[in-house]
């Protein structure tokens, strides 16, 4: 108003003036709305560290359970391995103890084939020691 002809611009200026206010209270307002949300950000990052911290721990564990359990198998499988030779030798053994148990019961046969030949040949004696006392008491 002061410089002439300046008039023309006081309303457009005005204008601009308001314009210009109301983007600095929507950046205000969005500039606050960024704050809120940063300090909400912070007060969670120690809620985020406790989270990463148990899934950490909670990794490690699985893992040495995982090793833990490799273990287990690998000794499952050893004793395993040493069952079937056991039974391995068992078996073996057992088949010894049956053949020598044929071999036994073959030669136990064999001597009750001979024992009954001879109680065969002991009555036929005693048959004749009979009949020769009864021809000397007659």
């Amino acid at each position: 108003e002061d410089t002439i002809g300046s008039n023309k611009y006081v309303k457009d200026a005005d204008e601009k003036f308001v314009e210009v206010e109301t983007l600095t209270e929507e950046r205000q307002g969005k500039l606050n709305r960024v704050k809120a949300v940063e300090k909400e950000k912070d007060s969670l990052s120690a809620a985020k560290g406790e989270a990463m911290m148990f899934v950490r721990v909670e990794r490690k564990i699985r893992s040495k359970k995982n090793v833990l359990w490799q273990m287990n198998m690998a000794e499952v499988e050893d004793e395993k391995a040493i069952t079937a030779a056991k039974k391995d030798k068992m078996a073996e053994k057992i088949e010894e103890s049956e053949g020598t148990l044929k071999e036994a019961e073959e030669r136990l046969s064999t001597i009750e084939k001979e024992n009954e030949g001879e109680v065969n040949l002991m009555k036929k004696l005693n048959d004749e020691k009979k009949a020769a006392k009864e021809v000397f008491d007659e």
